[in-house]
């Protein structure tokens, strides 16, 4: 009986849960918000946002083409065919996100921005200029000092090597940091950077000095994608400078909390050192939001439970400022390439989390919220049948492990079975 009024409660607050973030008109219809006031740039490309698959070119031969792009005939097409109602390609992966029941880039930016959104929908206005934008986004390089399992040379130049050695590169790929005028954006008060890794730049530490130099940090919100596996005196320096501004919010990108398992993911990295950085700026930077960013794989799905547990009862981090991330591309990392059975191993696992936590928070609202996104994860995963590329995981997997001296099977030993079983039913008892 108790079970039965548990799941009872469960869905009917999750679907309230659901219906409030998609009650708002402004949620429903094609529009997004940040064609109008937003660019992400690097040194050689140009896009909306960083889900847009399509690439925004402005004039090759003008230092400020990243702001002429922004008013260039493709943006000003995006803009038209939003106003109209289309449902533009290039924004494929926010409409899967939303069809999946998880919350878009394109919902989050319209109910930050809803009083722009507002104009723009009774405006109409198709052109802009560089006074308009509000948000800019910068990879700062692909410098990066780790070479995750889930990334690769285009954002890590610590991949290069091993990119060289699977054959996928022939010589080292390297993306250099932006150069940003801040004067050419007077209205600019949010700045989100990621990399690469941002915090090991000179360029982009010498980029917020001269916004302090502006005598408007106070006025500004910066946000960071970063690993945090930065030495102790190089965060110091950054903190030094963060404390000028408005806000700072530091997003995390952490994939396990299993030192071993951690360091599988995240090649390179330093768990330990992150925790350490984690406590220095929770007792140094008052202005700080903390969260954490978990991109959600085929290596830690089995042990999301303990994972959103430790982050919200070890790191207490707020359930608001957890994300989870699913792997879209590439396809063979995607917990979507596993077998039927073990989606509901996985599936069962999950549930009972939930279960249990929505029992010990008494069904807090906020707790709702990271429940439901587990489940909405866990339904896109049943949802996807992508078991051909499994194959294509293993032989990877066993190469990079040869290079990187590393081992599936000592470190994660349930996916491990799961190859097992793959190779004894496509090819016979093989020795991995």
């Amino acid at each position: 009986m108790r079970n039965t009024q548990l799941n009872w409660s469960i869905t009917i607050c999750e679907n309230h849960f659901r219906w409030q973030h998609s009650k708002n008109k402004v949620m429903e219809d094609s529009l997004c918000v940040l064609p109008w006031l937003h660019l992400q740039y690097d040194s050689n490309r140009i896009f909306p946002c960083c889900r847009s698959n399509k690439t925004f070119n402005g004039p090759k031969t003008n230092p400020s083409s990243w702001i002429e792009a922004f008013n260039s005939s493709e943006f000003t097409q995006l803009r038209k065919d939003m106003l109209a109602g289309k449902k533009p390609r290039s924004c494929n992966e926010c409409w899967a996100f939303e069809k999946s029941g998880i919350k878009s880039l394109r919902q989050k930016s319209n109910e930050y921005y809803r009083d722009e959104l507002k104009a723009i929908k009774e405006v109409k206005k198709i052109e802009c200029s560089p006074e308009d934008i509000k948000y800019l986004t910068t990879l700062t390089s692909n410098s990066c000092n780790l070479a995750c399992r889930t990334c690769g040379p285009e954002f890590s130049t610590s991949w290069n090597n091993d990119a060289i050695e699977l054959g996928d590169l022939k010589e080292p790929y390297i993306n250099r940091a932006a150069n940003i005028d801040v004067t050419t954006i007077p209205n600019c008060d949010r700045f989100y950077f990621a990399g690469g890794e941002p915090l090991l730049e000179d360029q982009h530490f010498n980029f917020i000095k001269e916004l302090i130099n502006q005598g408007r940090a106070d006025q500004i919100l910066l946000s960071y994608s970063t690993n945090l596996s930065i030495p102790p005196l190089r965060l110091e320096k950054f903190i030094s400078l963060w404390k000028e501004f408005k806000e700072v919010k530091i997003y995390a990108s952490i994939d396990h909390i299993d030192e071993e398992k951690f360091n599988y993911i995240r090649h390179l990295g330093n768990w330990n050192l992150i925790k350490e950085n984690i406590f220095r700026l929770r007792s140094e930077l008052n202005n700080m939001t903390f969260g954490v960013q978990l991109t959600l794989s085929i290596f830690n799905i089995y042990n999301l439970p303990e994972i959103i547990d430790y982050f919200l009862y070890k790191l207490l981090i707020k359930p608001k400022n957890i994300y989870l991330h699913p792997i879209i591309h590439p396809v063979h990392y995607s917990p979507s390439i596993l077998d039927n059975e073990s989606k509901e191993e996985i599936k069962i696992e999950v549930t009972s989390y939930i279960k249990k936590l929505y029992l010990q928070e008494k069904l807090n609202t906020e707790i709702m919220a990271i429940g439901a996104m587990m489940r909405t994860h866990i339904k896109m995963m049943l949802s996807q049948d992508n078991h051909s590329h499994f194959e294509n995981f293993y032989r990877l997997t066993m190469k990079l492990d040869k290079i990187r001296n590393q081992s599936l099977a000592h470190t994660f030993p349930w996916l491990y079975e799961r190859v097992r079983h793959h190779r004894k039913r496509n090819e016979g008892e093989v020795s991995l």
